[in-house]
């Protein structure tokens, strides 16, 4: 399932490569959160470090008393 969404994730990175609009947008808003924008190939590459345990540690976060809405 990690694999899968993975090559999802990727697939989609690399097909909005192909949009100047998509880059253009994608760009600045990587300015504004990050001060730079960051290349696909750092995107791809953190995209394929993640692992199961660090989801899990972001669904715990995600759902910890404060964070959720309800």
């Amino acid at each position: 399932e990690l694999a899968r969404a993975k090559a999802v994730l990727n697939a989609s990175l690399w097909m909005a490569d192909e949009s100047p609009a998509s880059r253009a947008g994608r760009n600045a808003g990587q300015t504004l959160v990050f001060g730079a924008p960051v290349s696909s190939e750092t995107t791809a590459a953190r995209i394929e470090a993640q692992g199961a345990e660090d989801l899990r540690a972001v669904g715990r976060e995600m759902a910890a008393a404060g964070r959720s809405a309800s």
